[in-house]
């Protein structure tokens, strides 16, 4: 498990995603968010430390990946066409969302956007069907 500060995690985010984000999870690929706007995405839940020092996600990092989102480090979700997104949120689904590392699932929420970081705020999350 890399250590990676919550500043340079930040910086990071803020410069891969900007202003204005647009969504492309499956069904939504292209359409333009606002903020606010009730949406679900479907993607890997993932520790975003070691995502972004190292790529570091799938299978093969579950078992780091759980134990990195226990000791709190920042959860992600990275959906089919590569898009990482920073999860928040102060619900019982963010919460379970957290222990769902490495796992595919659908969370439904809201897009929003704080000083140039771009985070989705989960307010219900299930185990993605099978397709």
């Amino acid at each position: 498990m890399k250590k990676l500060s919550l500043a340079a995690i930040l910086a990071v985010l803020a410069g891969t995603f900007g202003t204005g984000a647009v969504v492309h999870a499956a069904g939504m690929s292209g359409m333009k968010m606002s903020n606010g706007a009730m949406t679900t995405l479907r993607g890997e839940v993932l520790d975003l430390n070691c995502y972004l020092a190292a790529d570091a996600h799938g299978a093969k990092h579950a078992m780091c990946a759980r134990a990195c989102l226990k000791n709190g480090a920042p959860a992600g979700l990275l959906t089919a066409d590569g898009r990482a997104y920073l999860l928040a949120g102060k619900t019982n689904a963010y919460e379970q969302v957290r222990k769902m590392a490495a796992k595919t699932v659908e969370v439904t929420g809201k897009l929003e956007s704080r000083g140039g970081i771009q985070a989705f705020v989960v307010e219900k999350v299930s185990k993605a069907k099978a397709r």
